[in-house]
């Protein structure tokens, strides 16, 4: 059974600098996009996570959509936001960042995923993830309003996008296939290993072939 679209459905409680965090959403993701947060760094790079970054993650994941959104407009008040992390009193950078980031992300960035289309290059569209995402669930699912669909946790909202797409030609890779592919990585990586061992056993042997030649052993007599 596939884990990601059941452990959407799970909440997972997590209180960083003394506060209540709701479920992240793509309210949350765009909030932090909108402080230029490392924790939705889209350029794939590391980087250096701040107590300051830390203290704006968790109060924008302690509001929700749409009253967060208006204390960030239309100029966040970062100030205020920075005395309010240290007004909690003393805490171990290391040990709040574990958990934000090791188990409050961690659980719910979990995602369903697809197949890459095997025609041509995958279009990778302008607008912002989490607008892209709900405007799909928006467009699809009759029903659901769109305050809900900006504060759903954003493992829910991603498998009922999958979901979605699958219904629409999307092929959504199974546990198995999943498995089935890390064990073929796995056994390619081992085949290029053991290739590039071979060829280094084969060049030092060359090498000492070489020294043999220019520093033959004399013969005793």
């Amino acid at each position: 059974m596939d884990n990601e679209f059941l452990r959407s459905l799970c909440y997972h409680p997590c209180t960083v600098l003394n506060r209540k965090l709701k479920p992240f959403s793509a309210w949350h993701a765009a909030g932090l996009m909108l402080l230029d947060s490392p924790f939705v760094n889209a350029t794939g790079e590391p980087i250096a996570v701040e107590r300051k970054d830390l203290i704006l993650a968790a109060y924008v994941c302690g509001t929700e959509y749409p009253s967060g959104a208006a204390a960030l407009y239309p100029e966040p008040d970062l100030v205020a936001v920075c005395e309010w992390g240290e007004s909690v009193g003393a805490w171990d950078f290391e040990e709040e960042l574990a958990k934000f980031d090791q188990q409050y992300l961690a659980h719910y960035l979990t995602l369903p995923q697809t197949w890459q289309s095997k025609k041509g290059e995958t279009k990778i569209s302008a607008i912002p993830w989490p607008f892209y995402v709900v405007g799909i669930v928006l467009q699809f699912m009759k029903g659901i309003e769109e305050t809900a669909a900006w504060n759903l946790p954003i493992s829910r909202l991603v498998s009922y996008k999958t979901s979605i797409a699958e219904r629409h030609g999307v092929e959504v890779q199974s546990q198995r296939q999943k498995e089935l592919r890390e064990l073929a990585r796995k056994i390619a990586a081992d085949a290029v290993l053991k290739s590039q061992q071979k060829e280094e056993r084969r060049l030092k042997r060359e090498q000492r072939k070489k020294t043999m030649k220019k520093n033959p052993r004399k013969k005793k007599t």
